[in-house]
């Protein structure tokens, strides 16, 4: 038998460090995890930076990948100054960091400056959302915030990327969109392959009875996913169709007085509050329908995943456009009211699921590991010419 090393010079990957507020199952999480579980982590490792001062629910996961989690405490608690104090000491204490993704919007503008002075060659904003929601005083306060930072994001960072074309819009000024690339909220379209088998596993945990139109919805329970109209439209639904159930999944500041709203419609009964999950792929197999009447959005993770798993999904028109990649979402206007909805929703309802949606959704630019190895190109290219990645000790066998 011979056996023989082939003694290659072996280099670390390069270490991107992934800013955001906590790695909890948010759109934008989701969207990073699925990116990271598929990339060449022989060539580019992830870490992380939480602005929250928390924990986050892929922490586990995070570090089963050798990645590391640094948290630095929250701003909104501690002040635009400390903060920065804060931001300055971490980048000088980690000179490691060449490349830092920042996914915090329009934080950016108070983030990226600070790593430039810093020293750090490669600074990514990456815009997740298109606009603020609201007109309240506090809503007002917002843009105002937000705009004042936008300029600093863009004259700090390197690169522009963004979820979507209105995004990039928001974030970097339509006059700036030759400079922006659309990196699509990728998922792993394999996991939602619709299957029979598993949507009878899933209704029967949740006691769904095989005639039961099920409706769904993912999001966290604050203003933008705009519940409140969601539970209106259901209340709506149920007047046309008593054997309706809508199934809500995530957690949020607002869920107690969502909860506390559908008690007083009397729809509790006919609500599962699913609160945070890792299952979504197999819950969406459960449902009929996916609703998301947000009051705005980027380009969302969760419509995309209901693409896939084949859902028909009526969407606000206050959400991209872009996120239509079945040729199959419908678009209403909030202003319409829950009856139209409710209406539109029963139409569509009958048409069934999607056929072949996630090869579909894979097709238009979607799939994770086709992004994972663009993205993993971008990462080396932006620093330059790399040494090639050692490959493990071959072994030739007999």
């Amino acid at each position: 038998m011979i056996r023989e090393n082939a003694q290659c010079e072996r280099i670390d990957p390069i270490r991107v460090l992934q800013i955001v507020g906590a790695m909890n199952y948010g759109g934008v999480e989701t969207m990073l995890m699925n990116l990271y579980r598929q990339i060449d982590r022989r060539k580019v490792q992830f870490d992380f930076l939480y602005l929250r001062g928390e924990s986050g629910a892929y922490d586990d996961e995070i570090r089963s990948l050798h990645g590391r989690i640094f948290t630095l405490p929250d701003v909104r608690k501690i002040g635009p100054v400390r903060h920065i104090a804060d931001l300055c000491r971490f980048f000088h204490s980690h000179k490691e960091f060449r490349i830092v993704h920042c996914h915090l919007c329009a934080w950016c503008g108070l983030i990226l400056p600070v790593a430039k002075r810093c020293g750090i060659p490669v600074r990514i904003a990456h815009s997740h959302i298109a606009e603020e929601p609201g007109t309240s005083m506090l809503a007002f306060f917002r843009r105002v915030f937000f705009g004042t930072l936008k300029p600093f994001a863009r004259s700090a960072a390197t690169a522009y990327f963004a979820c979507g074309q209105d995004a990039g819009d928001w974030l970097f000024r339509r006059t700036n969109r030759h400079r922006v690339t659309i990196l699509p909220n990728a998922i792993d379209c394999q996991r939602f392959i619709y299957r029979a088998e598993t949507r009878s596993v899933m209704r029967n945990r949740l006691e769904i009875n095989p005639d039961t139109l099920a409706i769904g919805h993912v999001g966290r329970f604050q203003p933008q996913k705009n519940h409140d109209f969601l539970l209106s439209v259901f209340a709506a639904l149920r007047q046309h169709r008593n054997n309706t159930v809508l199934l809500l999944i995530g957690d949020g500041t607002l869920r107690e007085e969502i909860e506390q709203k559908a008690r007083l419609l009397g729809l509790s009964d006919s609500i599962r509050f699913l609160g945070t999950r890792s299952d979504i792929c197999d819950l969406l197999q459960a449902m009929d329908i996916f609703l998301l009447p947000s009051l705005n959005e980027g380009l969302p993770v969760a419509a995309i995943e209901a693409q896939a798993a084949g859902l028909p999904c009526v969407l606000s028109d206050t959400i991209s456009r872009e996120c239509d990649v079945t040729d199959s979402v419908l678009f209403l206007p909030l202003p319409a009211g829950p009856a139209l909805w409710a209406n539109r929703i029963i139409q569509l309802a009958a048409a069934g699921r999607i056929p072949d949606a996630a090869r579909r959704v894979a097709e238009k630019g979607y799939d994770a590991a086709e992004s994972a190895r663009w993205l993993t190109r971008f990462y080396l290219g932006a620093l330059g010419p790399q040494p090639n990645t050692a490959s493990p000790l071959i072994d030739a066998g007999d």
